[in-house]
């Protein structure tokens, strides 16, 4: 909604986000997910959100399958953490590459 409310009020296409940002907001999301909905059923719901956070980026695919087994909050943390720093690399092997949200 912010590119919408961006274009909206300037006429300008928002730059996408670097993947920095989307690995903090993803992290903050994953924490508020964890509290609502309790150990148990915030990784489960866990699972679908990180699905759409990530499915443009390259190795998204692998990093699912790996991440849906997950069944720990600390664990879904780390491995998207560890996601960005090795895995979310751009063609020029940089990680804070652009991220089309």
């Amino acid at each position: 909604f912010r590119e919408i409310e961006h274009y909206l009020l300037t006429g300008e296409i928002l730059p996408a986000l670097q993947s920095s940002e989307v690995e903090r907001i993803l992290l903050e999301h994953l924490a508020a997910l964890h509290v609502f909905y309790g150990d148990v059923m915030g990784v489960r719901i866990a699972r679908k959100h990180v699905g759409w956070y990530l499915a443009t980026l390259p190795g998204a695919r692998e990093f699912r399958a790996l991440f849906n087994r997950l069944e720990d909050t600390e664990a879904q943390c780390a491995n998207v953490r560890e996601f960005f720093s090795q895995g979310c690399k751009g063609p020029d092997n940089q990680n804070d590459k652009e991220v089309a949200a």
